[in-house]
């Protein structure tokens, strides 16, 4: 196999916002949002951090004719910048599903990036690495949605306490 990564930033350091988007369309016409788990998952590295979070996220639509749906925000505070971090388990299906979109021949994801800087070095500068983008389906799975109890301020607990979770059948 042959592995790739793409870098996005700007073309030089300048005073405006510079934007890029990295867009895969991808067949999915053999899927159904109402029968099929469809999930993405990727690894990324920020290397600074980014003027505005919100200008920096991935987004996905069931057509190409079709609005943007958000599916993910970096994670600004994942360790910091310069580290690898992974978006985890993403569902391609729910957010679909939430607009009334189809899997299509045209479903697409879309990176998008947006700063000032260009990539100095792994941890310095106004960018974003993409790699290990997979897409893939997932059946008779169960996910830990939330831990609801105990809270996570609580700590030198003097008795039992219930462990209560959320969980996702996905």
């Amino acid at each position: 196999p042959i592995y790739r990564s793409i870098s996005l930033d700007a073309v030089y350091n300048a005073g405006t916002t510079h934007g890029n988007e990295f867009t895969g369309t991808f067949n999915l016409s053999n899927y159904n949002v109402a029968n099929d788990e469809v999930r993405v998952e990727f690894d990324y590295i920020l290397h600074g951090r980014p003027q505005r979070t919100e200008d920096n996220y991935v987004a996905a639509r069931g057509q190409d004719t079709r609005a943007w749906q958000p599916l993910y925000v970096y994670k600004t505070s994942a360790g910091g910048t310069g580290k690898v971090v992974n978006s985890g388990s993403l569902s391609l299906t729910d957010v679909l599903q939430n607009d009334n979109q189809p899997f299509s021949a045209s479903t697409q994801i879309d990176f998008i990036q947006k700063d000032k800087s260009l990539i100095s070095e792994r941890n310095y500068g106004s960018g974003i690495t993409l790699d290990n983008v997979r897409i893939y389906t997932v059946q008779n799975e169960i996910q830990l949605w939330a831990i609801l109890s105990p809270a996570t301020i609580e700590c030198g607990l003097s008795g039992q306490v219930p462990l209560v979770v959320n969980l996702r059948n996905g």
